[in-house]
């Protein structure tokens, strides 16, 4: 069973919408006491980074995920936003813990000559292998919509890089949880590969 967490902040009917295009039923959740039921959670993200953690905080969502992921071991996706809110913390809201799921910093993109947020089409690179990566081509593009970007602190948990002005890691994956950077429920067929992938994991 697969729940897609409704804290207040995200395209939620969007992801749901790419579950059911891959024949999965998906649905979403707005209680943290629901959460023991399922096998995957799904936690999309768009906006502050700030916002999303204290309505994550106010709902009691934070510890109700932490629980399932490391007590009961379930699959979690973060995406977009919903990835870097993994982390341990996000330069867009200097004194705001994450949930810390991760070992890893969220920083915003330098300054340059690339117009910030990074919006459009991008490739991805495989740096491990993974079960995740079924089915993947390279050149394949992936949607982004981001002006911050998720560093990982053990190198082995990068799954994914991207390059926009800089390299940076574009998904992690560390046992039971995983990051896109980028939105699979709008990079068509590619993206909905890689969300295949996760769902159906054992």
């Amino acid at each position: 069973m697969i729940s897609i967490i409704d804290y207040g902040m995200g395209n939620l009917r969007s992801v749901q919408k790419a579950c059911e295009n891959l024949n999965k039923r998906a649905e979403i959740v707005s209680s943290p006491l629901e959460l023991k039921k399922f096998d995957f959670i799904i936690l999309p993200g768009v906006g502050h980074f700030g916002n999303a953690m204290e309505k994550i905080e106010r709902k009691g969502w934070d510890k109700s995920i932490i629980d399932a992921v490391l007590g009961d071991k379930k699959k979690i996706l973060g995406i977009c936003l919903g990835m870097q809110l993994l982390t341990n913390s996000s330069e867009e809201s200097n004194g705001i813990k994450g949930l810390g799921l991760l070992n890893a910093e969220t920083c915003k993109f330098p300054i340059s000559s690339f117009k910030i947020p990074h919006i459009g089409w991008n490739t991805i690179d495989f740096k491990k292998k993974s079960l995740l990566d079924s089915g993947f081509h390279k050149n394949e593009m992936y949607y982004f919509v981001h002006s911050y970007y998720v560093k990982c602190k053990i190198p082995t948990d990068v799954l994914c890089e991207s390059t926009y002005g800089i390299a940076f890691d574009s998904a992690f994956e560390s046992n039971n949880i995983v990051g896109f950077q980028f939105h699979p429920e709008k990079s068509h067929r590619s993206g909905l590969n890689l969300l295949n992938n996760f769902l159906s994991q054992k």
